[in-house]
């Protein structure tokens, strides 16, 4: 028996048309993401934001046949895939999912739960890949081109930034009163991702017990200090800095002697220069907590005499540690 040559040729031509579109779907259906991470903020870890993505694609039912890695940098990528692939950057708690255009994304996740922020962005990510697989778009990035790299990672983690911390302070002294306690306010800017930071501190020591004579003396002191401190990460949460500073300090002494009803006062400005060495915790994105042990030098000072004795001696070295609390304050108008 034959087959008539019209109804042949129909049902050849339907099993190439069905061939060409599942070779189409299969290329549709194949996909890729690169995840890069400059820096990460809390719940925004690579592995973390792959597998978010990769629960919200399965829960979007899109084709299986994808690919999702992560690379330490860019050029670390894997070729894209015959569907639509892109890169994923994070920086902080600022995303940017790049086209051949630029960002086809950008998102700031600063403000959402740091645990719902993984998923926050899948969502937003699976959406715009389901949105291009159904188009039948090639890509969400042209794999002839290098890949642009967003503002939001430009400016990143290395860009300038404020900081102001408050803290506690604590100071054994060779002489004029072991035992002294203070508050210092520090503000300036910070660079390189933190590793380097230029500053102004300004403390307040308030009267205390200056020394165990006969005599009651008091003393207060206002330190002023310009600060440059450098260091680095010896973890994404942990950084371990080294600080050298130089300044004045403004001291007043309360003294009662016998021969005067009123105490006398006397007020003095010495030089000063501090050294100390400061391990930070990065809390969140914003948010600082540090303790550093430190130094403080004093190269000249008034003391006081009562009759040939001293009865005050200006302390020349002071060794102590600090315990403060510090904000990040980066310029969110950037584009």
């Amino acid at each position: 028996m034959t087959w008539p040559a019209g109804p042949a040729f129909a049902f050849l031509g339907l099993l190439a048309t069905l061939a060409v579109l599942s070779a189409q779907a299969r290329a549709q259906a194949s996909a890729s993401l690169c995840i890069v991470a400059r820096s990460a903020a809390e719940g925004l870890d690579p592995e973390r934001v792959r597998s978010a993505v990769d629960l919200e694609w399965r829960k979007a039912r899109l084709p299986p046949d994808h690919r999702i890695v992560a690379a330490p940098a860019p050029e670390a990528c894997p070729p894209g895939s015959e569907g639509p692939s892109a890169l994923l950057l994070l920086d902080g708690s600022d995303a940017a999912l790049l086209g051949p255009a630029g960002a086809t994304l950008r998102l700031d996740l600063a403000p959402a739960v740091p645990v719902d922020r993984a998923q926050d962005l899948a969502r937003r990510v699976v959406s715009l890949f389901a949105t291009e697989i159904r188009r039948g778009h090639a890509s969400l990035v042209d794999p002839t081109l290098e890949a642009p790299v967003p503002p939001v990672a430009q400016r990143g983690a290395h860009a300038p930034a404020g900081f102001l911390s408050a803290g506690g302070r604590y100071g054994y002294q060779s002489s004029g009163g072991r035992h002294r306690f203070a508050t210092d306010l520090e503000g300036g800017i910070s660079l390189y991702d933190e590793r380097l930071q230029v500053g102004l501190r300004v403390g307040f020591e308030p009267e205390q017990e200056a020394t165990g004579s006969p005599f009651s003396i008091r003393s207060m002191a206002v330190p002023m200090t310009v600060l440059l401190r450098g260091g680095g990460r010896v973890h994404p949460r942990v950084l371990v800095r080294g600080a050298i500073g130089v300044g004045i300090e403004w001291r007043q002494l309360a003294a009662s002697v016998p021969d005067r009803t009123d105490p006398r006062r006397l007020s003095s400005t010495v030089p000063l220069v501090e050294a100390e060495l400061e391990t930070a915790v990065v809390a969140s994105d914003v948010l600082r907590v540090s303790v550093a042990g430190l130094f403080r030098g004093f190269p000249g000072g008034q003391g006081l005499s009562w009759e040939g004795r001293t009865v005050y001696d200006p302390p020349r070295l002071v060794v102590g540690l600090a315990l403060r609390l510090g904000v990040l304050v980066r310029d969110r108008r950037q584009p």
